[in-house]
C-alpha cells in the first residue's frame, strides 16, 4: 500500500507548494529556472539598491496630503505645508545590502519601488515507483 503523502518532513521551510507533474525533471528544472517575477520587498529581505530622497516637496509630491501622517509614523521627517507633504531633510530609505525592516519595506511599496524577487525552486523529487524522496540540489 502506497503512502498518501510522500515523506517530505524536514525538507522544506517557509512557503511550500507541492506540484504533481508528469514531466522529466530536467525539463521542469529548465522551465522553472527561466521563471522570475519582480515584486515588492518584504521585511527581512535584502535591499538591492540604495534609495535616498532629497528634502523638499518633489520626493512626495504624488501623494495626497492625508498620507503625511503615515510617512511620519514610518519614521520619515515630514511636515504638511500648504496642503503638500514636505520632506524636511535628506532621507535614506535603505542602503544596498541592508536587511529591510517593516517600515522600510512599506516606504518602498508606497514609492512603488520593487526589490523583491519571486522564484520557484525544486527542493525535492518524489519517485512514486521507488516510493522515495530525493533532495534536489
Amino acid at each position: 500500500m502506497r503512502p498518501r503523502h510522500p515523506p517530505t518532513h524536514g525538507l522544506y521551510d517557509g512557503t511550500l507548494r507541492f506540484n504533481l507533474l508528469n514531466l522529466p525533471l530536467a525539463e521542469l528544472a529548465s522551465l522553472l529556472d527561466k521563471y522570475e517575477e519582480v515584486e515588492f520587498a518584504r521585511a527581512g529581505g535584502v535591499a538591492t539598491q540604495t534609495v535616498s530622497l532629497e528634502p523638499g516637496f518633489d520626493a512626495l509630491m504624488s501623494f495626497p496630503h492625508s498620507m503625511e501622517v503615515q510617512f511620519r509614523k514610518l519614521g520619515m521627517p515630514t511636515l504638511l505645508y500648504d496642503g503638500k507633504i514636505k520632506l524636511l531633510a535628506d532621507y535614506t530609505v535603505c542602503n544596498e545590502g541592508d536587511i529591510l525592516t517593516a517600515s522600510q519595506a512599506q516606504i518602498l511599496k508606497l514609492l512603488n519601488i520593487q526589490m523583491g524577487k519571486f522564484q520557484v525552486t525544486i527542493k525535492a523529487v518524489y519517485d512514486k515507483d521507488a516510493e522515495s524522496v530525493s533532495e534536489h540540489i
